[in-house]
């Protein structure tokens, strides 16, 4: 069965505060490198998105809670990603 793809969105703030805690050679860290940075326009935050498979979702989801609570806290998830 295909896995299903969710759309994390992580503030690019709180996205290279994540990825500095990350180890090089971490699954976490080769999730993080996947992102695509949106917000160009002024009028828009900036913010990182990354596509992925549900259970990287989960992995990521879970290593940011425990290695930064508060950074966790601010990454949406869109399971219905269209």
């Amino acid at each position: 069965m295909q896995q299903k793809t969710v759309l994390l969105t992580i503030p690019v703030a709180i996205y290279n505060q994540l990825l500095s805690l990350c180890k090089l050679s971490s699954l976490e860290y080769a999730i993080l490198t996947k992102a695509v940075v949106r917000g160009i326009d002024d009028d828009e935050e900036k913010a990182v998105n990354i596509f992925c498979d549900s259970d990287r979702a989960k992995t990521l989801l879970a290593w940011a809670n425990q290695a930064d609570p508060a950074a966790a806290s601010q990454i949406t998830v869109d399971s219905d990603p269209t």
